[in-house]
Parts: structure tokens; sequence; C-alpha cells
């Protein structure tokens, strides 16, 4: 009898047991199976949801990856529980050649001209979406990147584009670009000292920034706001002047891009020397919804340029 009583305590009836799918695409249906020990009564926990029944046998649903399922059995011995892991499955996106301008044969390149750049056969292997989440331009012959354009430009820090898009006349074209041969990253500088104006009637804590006739001040001393910056360096502590810009690359002469700086209008912002005849050298990374990427590389032949 003490033995017997022994045999029940620790559970030696058997020990459990859970077989899962090894690796799976969400959402997709698994089924799990507790094993190894007499009947009792299952509990498995799923993504956050409980489930206890008799049944050694549980259909569900699975919504993400990587996914740790646990079971519990309580029966004649001592409890037990079982931890498996459903890994993901996932094949990376497909890029596919690029196409310029719409023109599907299109392939040189010819200085100074524009270029919309779209990816017509990307796609992903479990039919999720793919996202461009990254650009460059780079021409061998220039020996320089070329500047990268979505308009209009969506991002909350510049110049990190966080929407690749070109809009048109027929609506937005996802996961495209501009960019304009030889055309290099002349980038507008950022915003210096262009802090919220000065406001009659508004106390300041130190440490408060405002700009009051184009020049920023920081508050050094608590004050009411009818003590204005000009001048009152008790209470204020010049910056310098206000300098409003974007940290975004210039559109080229003559050529508007949606929520870029423009430049001037004559030759001179172009390369005014000879450029020898090179590739220009896209490369684009993808990613799709489960976080796994792609990088591509195309190497596009392109014209020699005389100089302007």
């Amino acid at each position: 009898m003490l033995l017997t009583g022994c045999t029940l305590l620790t559970g030696t009836d058997g020990t459990l047991t859970l077989t899962v799918p090894e690796s799976g695409y969400p959402p997709f249906e698994a089924t799990l199976t507790a094993g190894g020990v007499p009947d009792g009564m299952y509990t498995f926990d799923v993504e956050g949801n409980t489930y206890t029944q008799y049944e050694n046998v549980l259909t569900v649903i699975i919504d993400s990856l990587p996914c740790v399922v646990k079971v519990t059995w309580v029966g004649s011995g001592v409890p037990q529980t079982a931890e498996e892991t459903i890994w993901l499955r996932n094949a990376s996106p497909v890029i596919g050649r690029p196409v310029l301008n719409g023109i599907t044969n299109l392939w040189t390149i010819h200085p100074r001209s524009r270029y919309i750049v779209t990816f017509p056969n990307v796609h992903d292997p479990e039919n999720g979406d793919v996202t461009l989440v990254d650009v460059t331009v780079y021409h061998t012959g220039q020996d320089a990147y070329n500047a990268v354009f979505c308009p209009p430009y969506t991002g909350l820090t510049p110049p990190k584009i966080d929407l690749y898009r070109v809009r048109t006349n027929a609506g937005d074209i996802l996961n495209s670009f501009i960019f304009f041969s030889t055309w290099e990253e002349k980038t507008q500088p950022a915003s210096v000292n262009n802090y919220k104006e000065w406001k009659s009637g508004k106390t300041y804590a130190i440490g408060d920034r405002v700009q009051y006739s184009s020049k920023g001040y920081l508050c050094r001393k608590a004050t009411s706001s009818t003590i204005n910056p000009d001048g009152n360096l008790k209470y204020w502590t010049p910056l310098g002047d206000v300098v409003v810009g974007s940290n975004l690359p210039y559109s080229p002469p003559d050529q508007a891009i949606d929520g870029y700086p423009g430049s001037g209008t004559t030759c001179l912002p172009w390369p005014t020397v000879f450029i020898s005849p090179g590739m220009t050298v896209i490369t684009s990374v993808w990613e799709d919804e489960q976080g796994d990427r792609t990088t591509r590389v195309d190497e596009i032949p392109t014209m020699v340029y005389p100089g302007c």
C-alpha cells in the first residue's frame, strides 16, 4: 500500500508529451496533441487563450509566430506540464526587375533625365504584403550617389523616407521613387532655432525656447511673458538667427518635386565636368509583413555626360 501510494503521488503513470507543428505561416490551423499519460483533464495555453477539456487533441488558429504552446495534465498522479514552440516558416520577398518610366524594355539611362522607378513584379511567396523600406542610387561613372525623391515626402525624421511612393494624376504609385541621373544629394540644411513664437501673456519657465524677431532665445529666469526676449539678457539667452530648413534634398532646376525644396533655374547646380559612362546601381531593400527582408541590386548602363 505504501509503494502504491508513492507511485500515484510521483506520477509514474507516464510522462506528458506535447506534439505541435514544427512551423507554419500565420494565420494557420494547428493541431496540438498531448500524450504519454492516462485519462485526465488537459489545459492548453495558446496565444493568451486557455482551453480546458478531457480530449487530448485541440485544433486552433495561430495568428502570430513563433508561438509557445503549453499543456497541463491533471489526472491520477502528480500534475504535469509540457511546452513546445511553433516556429515561423516564411520565405523572403521576391522582387523582380525594376521598370523605368513605365517602359519595360527601357534599360539605358541618360544623364539629367528623370526616372520613375517601379517594381511591378514584387511579391511575397505567402501572398503577404511587401514594402520598399530603403533605396540608394549610385552612378559609377560619376562616383556619386544620386538623390532619391518620393513625392509627396512622408517622414518623421528627415531625410529618412517613411513611405516610398510617387504621386501622379492617376493616384499614388506605392513602392516607387524618382531620381534624376547625375543629380547628386544636395541637401538643404535643417532648421536652426526655429521655435514657437514668443507670446505675450504666457509665463515661461527656465529652459523654454522661443523665437522673437527671427532670433531664437532660451529662458534663463522664470518670467512673465510681458518681458519680451529682445535685449532682456537677464531673462533670456540669445541662441542665434532662425533658419528654416528641411534637411531634404533639393530638386533639380525647373523640376518641382512635391514636398522637397527647389533649387536655382540655371545650369550651375548640375555637374559642370565631363562624366564618363558607367552603371547606375539601384540598391533596394524590401520587407514582408513578418519582417523578413530581401536586398536587390540592379546595374543599369548609363550614357556619357559631356558637362553642363
